[in-house]
């Protein structure tokens, strides 16, 4: 079929706009095409654009995921009346269907940044179409930043975007202006139902209940339904359900998953000889179109993966979706005529529902991303023009890491050789660091299938709970995959191993392409039997920061670099060494108590950290304080990175360290350790005093913070709290008073005071150093006859608390008013104590007689 007569076969409602289309992408450099789900954008805008005389040179379609590329590239060769792969091609990881006749290219998102990197201008190509722009992919974002730089430099290459929920403003502002083309109404009516309340089953029989309920009307108009759910076992589950109780029509039960075989995922695409129910993941959402489909179930939920940059792990959970989201799945219900969609919640919760999903440049794990975009783009990657750009805990955790894996330099943004390569390879940087660990030691062929193993999934058909022991997880499917191709890579060989056939040949696949795009190697040389040694120290390379230790022989509780609790599960078998390697674990949940658990991880031993990374170990002198000891000790520590590897006990070597420990342990223990004497306290509570009451002179600091700051110079020569509650507080602080202060202390502070009877009686400060304390003078009655005032200290501006004693030593009158004890109470303490003691004398008038210190004489 000639693309000039496109529009005579099977008209779409997006044809419509194909004459404004043609017209507007004669002068419009940038065009965001908006149309609803099932127009026809896909099927008709690359062979729209192949028949424009503005578009010199190939087309590039970006389509998100793998099954879509190859189910669209299907659909415009039909449409051209050609086989694929002659006017219109694919390519996706390892797989290429085209040649020179190919002008338009369907491939998946992450192809164009690579070639981007050893093409910045893309030459030879006139179009690039980003479809189903509204996923903001990782991908997509980065080469949307690419293109922006190339369409500087190539004025008359042509951009278009499309997507049935995107905000084109925002869109067109980062492109610096766009064009913007509106139509394409919907194919067909389309009747959206909700929940009347909430339901709070298990999410397959929710999605049964709701296949059961709209089925009658789908089967009226003898379609198919078409059920969204969040993953493979949600959907293998009700799947079950649906057999055990078949519904009217007996309809076949297909699935549709992105870890199904290649062969698997085209046949439900192809559609049935008779009546479907076709159960999905988010795969069925866009681009695709699955035939026969007048009803949409939908679950609402999806698997979303988000980056935690704090552990650098990623985290898969089951969340809601968006508005957006919802809108594309209700689409697929009316692509062939009128259509009905359940959404298995209510009103009131999708308005609820974010307006669109979370770019993945701000919840992903950024360090392909960021590697890419300094080969790019040199320079600080925070002025990288993004749509989004990712926060900085995000890009400074991305850069870390590259810096860790010696690719980026590590005090600038430079590239390393290293790097530049790294950013050229299909695979994460971690890989393309084991990859080059391996070259250099000769066993490259085994790390590029380790490293399609890790990249591909999973390729064991049922992994186990409770895996055997081993010394390595990932080694015991290397194995497998190594003795399938021995036996022919054939189903049967799969079947005896244990192994997805199609993913253990994708794996080996990969492994090759891995192996050429390395050295340029037409052929492999054989992997051969596994080394796990090597095996070990190649992932080490990949994995530096996962490195971690066993808290107990045995146990699955350990702790990694970075300082984090980390549990190995039951998948993983490595139960013995006391240091292993994380290999594919998951961020905890929010908690404090949360750890991020472990799926497949690989014995280390110390030898491996000392072979692959010999700078990241040290062995340092430590000071500690041991709380059992109460003494300060020395410690040698061995760490990697700052994870300690073992610790040794010895004799501490640096006074000065040992000193700042013991005055550290000190001041968090004061109380434990603080035993001044009783002068101590006393000359401590005049000098408080003298800070509060005389403060224009420069006091030492006598509070109980003052004394912990003085404990690093007191600590000095000690090593035990034994020896800090020996201090002689009050000589420390007798000698941080100034010479020219000591006589005012003892003037208007002093120790004693004159009593009227010729003797002196010592103040007692300490209550002072209590909240409304004061000085206390304890003194017989009989010896301040004569006072007329209480005493005051400090200038008069401190009153002292009289103690006045009885004969027999016990307080008669506890007063700072003096003056109004002789005018009031005095006269009653007379009376009862005279007769009780009258070898004392007792006079009326306390004011005008003599004191006297002692009782009277007899004769």
């Amino acid at each position: 079929m000639n693309p000039d007569s496109l529009s005579a076969a099977g008209a779409l409602p997006i044809d419509e706009l194909e004459a404004e289309f043609a017209r507007r992408i004669e002068r419009e450099r940038v065009l965001i095409l908006c149309a609803p789900p099932g127009s026809g954008k896909t099927t008709r805008v690359p062979l729209w654009l192949l028949r424009s005389p503005a578009v010199r040179g190939s087309i590039l379609v970006l389509e998100p995921r793998r099954l879509a590329a190859r189910a669209c590239a299907a659909q415009l060769a039909r449409a051209l009346g050609e086989p694929l792969g002659q006017r219109v091609g694919f390519a996706v990881r390892y797989t290429r269907v085209g040649g020179a006749s190919t002008r338009v290219w369907v491939i998946t998102e992450g192809i164009l940044p690579r070639r981007m990197l050893e093409d910045p201008l893309l030459d030879g190509v006139g179009a690039v179409v980003l479809d189903e722009f509204h996923e903001r992919s990782i991908h997509t974002d980065l080469a949307a930043a690419f293109l922006r730089e190339t369409l500087e430099a190539r004025p008359e290459l042509r951009l278009v975007v499309m997507s049935a929920t995107i905000e084109p403003e925002a869109v067109a502002r980062f492109f610096g202006g766009a064009g913007l083309l509106r139509g394409g109404s919907a194919p067909y009516p389309l009747e959206i139902e909700y929940l009347p309340q909430p339901d709070a089953r298990p999410l397959p029989e929710r999605a049964e209940a709701g296949v059961r309920r709209l089925w009658p009307a789908a089967g009226d108009a003898q379609g198919d339904a078409l059920v969204f759910l969040p993953g493979a076992r949600d959907i293998h589950r009700c799947a079950r359900r649906l057999q055990e109780r078949p519904l009217p029509g007996h309809p076949e039960i297909a699935v549709l998953y992105g870890a199904m075989p290649a062969d698997e995922q085209d046949r439900v695409l192809r559609g049935g000889a008779g009546r479907r129910v076709v159960l999905a993941t988010n795969l069925a959402e866009t681009s695709l179109t699955v035939p026969g489909v007048r009803a949409v179930v939908d679950s609402g939920y999806e698997k979303r993966l988000r980056h935690d940059p704090r552990s650098g792990l990623d985290r898969l959970s089951v969340g809601k979706i968006s508005r957006a989201s919802a809108e594309q799945r209700a689409g697929r219900a009316a692509r062939l005529g009128p259509g009905r969609a359940l959404r298995l919640w209510t009103a009131a919760e999708h308005a609820g529902l974010p307006s669109a999903e979370i770019p993945e440049m701000c919840r992903l794990d950024l360090s392909a991303v960021l590697l890419a975009v300094l080969e790019f783009h040199p320079g600080d990657p925070a002025r990288f023009p993004f749509l989004d750009p990712p926060s900085p805990p995000w890009r400074e955790a991305a850069l870390d890491l590259l810096r860790r894996l010696e690719a980026v330099e590590k005090r600038t943004f430079a590239l390393t050789p290293l790097g530049r390569r790294l950013a050229r390879l299909p695979v994460h940087p971690r890989l393309g660091r084991m990859m080059h660990q391996a070259a250099r030691w000769g066993c490259l062929d085994l790390a590029a299938l380790a490293a399609a193993i890790i990249e591909e999934g999973e390729v064991l058909t049922d992994p186990p709970r409770r895996a055997a022991e081993t010394d390595s997880d990932l080694g015991e499917r290397l194995e497998r995959v190594v003795r399938f191709e021995d036996l022919g890579a054939d189903r049967q060989a799969a079947e005896a191993l244990g192994l997805d056939p199609v993913a253990a040949r994708r794996a080996l696949r990969a492994r090759d392409q891995l192996r050429r795009r390395w050295d340029g190697a037409k052929s492999r040389g054989q992997t051969g039997r596994l080394d796990t040694r090597a095996l070990s120290r190649l992932l080490l390379a990949a994995y530096p920061d996962r490195v971690c230790r066993r808290r107990a022989p045995g146990s699955g509780s350990a702790l990694r670099v970075g300082g984090q609790g980390i549990e190995l599960g039951e998948e993983s078998g490595v139960r013995q060494g006391e240091l292993f390697l994380a290999l594919e674990a998951e961020a905890p949940e929010a908690g404090p108590h949360a750890v991020a658990r472990v799926r497949s991880a690989q014995r280390l031993s110390p030898d491996d950290l000392e072979m692959v990374f010999p700078a990241h170990l040290s062995t340092q002198e430590l000071v500690r304080f041991d709380d059992a000891r109460e003494a300060v000790i020395g410690v040698q520590q061995h760490t990697y990175l700052d994870l300690v590897l073992w610790e040794r006990e010895g004799r501490p070597t640096d006074p000065e360290r040992v000193a700042e420990v013991l005055a550290e342990a000190a001041a968090a223990a004061f109380e434990r350790v603080f035993c001044p004497s009783a002068e101590a306290q006393q000359l401590r509570a005049r000098l408080e005093l003298a800070r509060r009451w005389l403060p224009d002179a420069d006091w030492p600091d006598a509070s109980i913070e003052g004394l912990r700051r003085r404990l690093p110079e007191l600590c000095r020569g000690l090593q035990r709290f034994q020896e800090v509650r020996r201090i002689d507080w009050r000589k420390a602080l007798h000698s941080k008073i100034p010479a020219r202060l000591r006589a005012r202390l003892e003037r208007e502070l002093p120790e004693r005071l004159a009593l009227p009877s010729g003797k002196s009686a010592r103040l007692d400060y300490r209550p002072a150093l209590e909240p409304g304390g004061l000085p206390v003078l304890a003194v017989r009655l009989q010896e301040v006859f004569g006072w007329a005032a209480a005493p005051r200290l400090a200038g008069g501006k401190l009153a002292v608390l009289l103690h006045l004693l009885a004969p027999n030593g016990r307080p008669a009158q506890v007063t700072t008013d003096l003056a109004s004890f002789w005018n009031e109470g005095y006269r009653e303490v007379r009376k009862e104590l005279r007769a009780r003691y009258p070898r004392h004398a007792w006079p009326e008038d306390p004011r005008a007689a003599g004191a006297t210190a002692g009782p009277k004489k007899s004769h």
